[in-house]
């Protein structure tokens, strides 16, 4: 094919025989490679050579190319984290491209920069190229906010390593958590790149509660985390197992998740149709089962049903008291 014109986002197209021409309309110089049905390598921008040397370059002027598809801006950090073997060996013509060319992510949809974006998070040396991409302006145009803090999603990574859990097998939220500093900074990104109720709900999970589990000396902290989401949140366990296990995985705390792992969740013992008849006012019931859940917690998940019934009148009262 070859481009008639183009917006920064679609193209009209004609079609041709010439291979050179379609090669010349594509992003980078090891995606314009053909093959014949001889086995013949038809290469006519040196891919095979930046491949060898593992340079990722645009085809002719990355600016041309850029404004062609600003999408490809995003592509280019992609395929660096997969081809490319020293995180900051970028060709400074090409980064001076991306910069200058910043705003046109503007045009491309939050689905399609999520999707590139997932890739880079979870490829190799995402928190160095999460910093470049900062460093060319692309933060505001993603829905980052401009405290973020790449150098802690590079720290995650190394968590990792030092934990023998492998970083690359992480959910790209889970990486991308680490460069925000709360919960609220997280609104805008979310809205920015319309990912899944599973992905969004994981960022805020792993931001709200990362600090007490970093600290946390034992797996009692994670167990509490999981008894919370499956019951007094009503969440899938394993959706719950998920999440939890990516907060440990994000702390480096290997030896708890191996601990969790091996735990199974025990049911709770109380139903709200067993305190009813306790209750003054049945609008009650939920809050007096979140207090007994806490006691159940409190005593390592080993109290029995007719021991925390004990609490209810005690808990009304509070409750009362408060109100």
């Amino acid at each position: 094919r070859i481009d008639i014109r183009t917006d920064g986002r679609h193209a009209e197209v004609q079609f041709t025989k010439d291979w050179y021409l379609d090669a010349n309309r594509r992003d980078l110089t090891f995606n314009s490679l053909f093959l014949g049905f001889d086995g013949t390598v038809y290469d006519y921008f040196n891919g095979k050579e930046h491949l060898d040397e593992h340079r990722v370059e645009f085809v002719g002027a990355p600016a041309d190319r850029i404004q062609e598809d600003y999408l490809r801006i995003l592509r280019y950090y992609r395929f660096y984290g997969r081809i490319a073997k020293e995180p900051d060996a970028h060709m400074q013509h090409v980064i001076d491209a991306i910069t200058s060319n910043a705003d046109g992510l503007t045009r491309i949809s939050g689905e399609r920069i999520w999707m590139e974006l997932q890739k880079i998070a979870v490829g190799n040396f995402a928190g160095e190229l999460l910093e470049k991409m900062l460093e060319c302006k692309l933060g505001p145009y993603m829905g980052l906010p401009d405290d973020y803090a790449a150098d802690n999603c590079v720290k995650v990574v190394e968590r990792c390593r030092a934990s023998l859990i492998d970083p690359l097998a992480l959910q790209p939220m889970t990486v991308l958590a680490a460069g925000f500093t709360d919960v609220e900074k997280t609104f805008p990104f979310i809205a920015r790149i319309r990912c899944s109720k599973k992905e969004r709900e994981l960022l805020v999970f792993v931001v709200q509660h990362r600090d007490e589990v970093m600290e946390a000396t034992s797996v009692k902290v994670a167990q509490d985390l999981l008894a919370d989401l499956v019951i007094d949140e009503k969440i899938n366990l394993g959706l719950a197992m998920l999440r939890v296990s990516e907060l440990l995985r994000y702390c480096g705390q290997a030896a708890q998740l191996t601990e969790l792992e091996a735990w199974t969740l025990p049911p709770f013992p109380v139903k709200g149709g067993m305190i009813a008849d306790k209750l003054d006012n049945k609008r009650m019931i939920k809050f007096v089962l979140k207090h007994l859940l806490e006691l159940w917690k409190k005593s390592d998940f080993l109290l029995t049903a007719d021991e925390l019934i004990e609490s209810v009148e005690a808990i009304q009262e509070k409750l009362r008291t408060k109100i």
